[in-house]
């Protein structure tokens, strides 16, 4: 039988229990997957069409593979092998409301640094694979749901509703999820969206197919674009249809801190920590925080990574994984 609902990213429970938001939710990313999207020719007959992308709420498919779409979080654009590239990474800010702005952050992976102000040492790094869909689409049912997890996500009860939504609606670059902390992604060159996902996932079923990776086209930017186009379409060739696995929703897959060292060259321990969801199994996540306890006498910043000192959140997410999931299977 089709899925009878989408869910929540990570299943989250933000709006009350029996809340009309999981129902309006579920409809609008129906809307977003909009119907079933035939698969190209096969190249070498033509004649024949291969597998396509479906609606999973609208079209039974009997599923036959998972298959995790993975990539590294870090700017593909800005691997040049030097520093500089992870101080470029740390770019986010509200590029089309700052005269002259960019943020380099497209591998759905966004990060905010906090700093000591003293010597400039990082403290924190927050990183969010969060949509502004969902942020808006929650605001619209409950905008005291989202003020309050706005306060507590960032540790500041002085937050008021007038700072996320000064004219009445939601406002994703809103000062608190820009200049003064991070919530959600912003970038919108190319777009860190669910709506973009979901179309990337979609159109990978459509064009010409290809019989191995010799014969795509260059060009990608991202290491996200490709992953997901060149995974999709392979699996389309072997005439199985595709869709995106619910939840939907883009997620940190996991970290690699191995060879990571403390000042006096130990191997560091686990600061990382899970914020959404709270719930068990922690990964994949949506927010995730690294930062040294007090108890431990050191900051981030303090760090070495292959024997060089954390001077950008760059160099953390160069050990990030993202992924979005996806599902293959055969039709009547």
């Amino acid at each position: 039988m089709p899925l009878a609902r989408f869910d929540t990213p990570g299943r989250l429970r933000d709006a009350p229990e029996g809340s009309t938001f999981y129902d309006e939710w579920s409809g609008f990313v129906r809307l977003l997957f909009g119907p079933d999207n035939p698969g190209a020719p096969d190249i070498d007959d033509p004649s024949r069409r291969l597998g396509g992308f479906y609606n999973p709420t609208t079209t039974d498919v009997a599923v036959v593979v998972n298959r995790d779409l993975i990539w590294i979080g870090f700017p593909r654009p800005l691997f040049v092998g030097d520093q500089s590239a992870f101080a470029a990474g740390d770019t986010r800010d509200r590029s089309d409301r700052t005269t002259g702005g960019q943020s380099t952050q497209v591998e759905y992976l966004e990060w905010r640094v906090v700093r000591r102000p003293h010597d400039n040492k990082i403290t924190k790094v927050t990183f969010t694979t969060e949509t502004p869909e969902y942020w808006s689409e929650l605001h619209r049912v409950h905008p005291e749901v989202v003020l309050r997890l706005y306060r507590e996500l960032l540790g500041n009860p002085s937050i008021e509703e007038r700072d996320i939504a000064p004219e009445g609606f939601y406002e994703p670059l809103n000062d608190w999820n820009t200049r003064d902390g991070i919530i959600h992604y912003i970038v919108t060159s190319p777009p860190n969206t669910l709506g973009q996902a979901i179309g990337q996932a979609r159109g990978s079923v459509a064009g010409v197919s290809y019989r191995d990776n010799y014969e795509t086209p260059g060009g990608d930017m991202t290491a996200v674009d490709p992953r997901i186009r060149l995974d999709l379409k392979a699996l389309a060739r072997k005439n199985l249809w595709v869709t995106l696995r619910d939840p939907v929703g883009l997620y940190i897959l996991g970290w690699d801190d191995m060879g990571w060292t403390k000042p006096d060259d130990s191997p560091v321990g686990n600061y990382w920590r899970v914020v959404r969801p709270a719930s068990e199994p922690a990964l994949p996540a949506l927010r995730v925080e690294y930062e040294v306890p007090a108890s431990e006498g050191f900051v981030v910043g303090d760090i070495s990574i292959g024997g060089r000192p954390i001077e950008h959140g760059g160099q953390l997410a160069e050990h990030i994984t993202v992924l979005i999931g996806g599902l293959a299977g055969t039709r009547a």
